[in-house]
């Protein structure tokens, strides 16, 4: 594998996106520079110039890291949504998995196939376990809860469910506006000071109406200033 493709998978066992798209829609790659920043300060052990044999062997330490935690940090689904997720105990143990909702009720979760074979690690062997969540779980921030004869204790983690899309902005979608956006201090007229002042904004706001049907005017906060070079 070249360092990018090693880069990108490490990035993305910590869920950091290597790329988006532009607001033209071109996809736009996150530079190696970047993704090394965001790993370190999701506290990733990287040297200040890592090179393919150090990427590889923080993926193969993070597989064992992976391995061997009982729940992920976190699990986030939009609400109808059945969303699966792992869980490790020691090989052989029991893995007994259910909700805590965030009013005090319960839910059961589904267990699913997984073959995957046991990873030793530190002399331990670990087994994986596949779960998914059902559609139906209340918009909140709950909990998944993990127990096991292998642990002496019971494990927990965030488990989020958010909605499929905002409806904030319904209204404005349903009935749009549109207007102007303009820095005062470049809207100049032969009255001004050679910068736009509040006589400007007022003319610019009665044109913008009137020839333009704009809605709203946008324009840079406004403060004391003072009226000297190079403003």
């Amino acid at each position: 594998m070249t360092y990018r493709q090693l880069l990108e998978e490490l990035a993305s066992n910590h869920d950091i996106s290597v790329g988006y798209f532009s607001q033209g829609g071109q996809w736009i790659d996150v530079s190696d520079a970047t993704l090394e920043y965001t790993l370190r300060a999701l506290d990733v052990n990287l040297s200040a110039e890592p090179d393919e044999d150090e990427l590889t062997n923080r993926l193969y330490l993070d597989y064992l890291a992976r391995s061997s935690r009982p729940l992920p940090s976190a699990v986030v689904a939009p609400s109808g949504t059945e969303k699966s997720f792992n869980v490790h105990v020691h090989d052989g143990a029991s893995a007994l998995v259910h909700v805590a909702l965030e009013d005090g009720g319960e839910r059961e979760v589904y267990q699913d196939a997984n073959d995957s074979a046991a990873v030793p690690v530190d002399d331990t062997l670990w087994g994986e376990a596949t779960f998914h969540i059902p559609g139906d779980l209340p918009l909140g921030f709950h909990q998944l809860v993990l127990r096991s004869d292998g642990f002496e204790r019971e494990y927990t983690c965030p488990l989020i469910i958010t909605p499929q899309r905002l409806s904030t902005a319904d209204k404005f979608v349903d009935s749009p506006v549109s207007g102007v956006m303009a820095q005062l201090y470049s809207v100049r007229s032969e009255k001004s000071w050679g910068m736009g002042d509040f006589g400007d904004l007022g003319e610019l706001a009665e044109v913008a109406a009137r020839e333009a049907g704009a809605d709203f005017l946008l324009i840079n906060p406004l403060h004391a200033a003072e009226p000297e070079p190079p403003v």
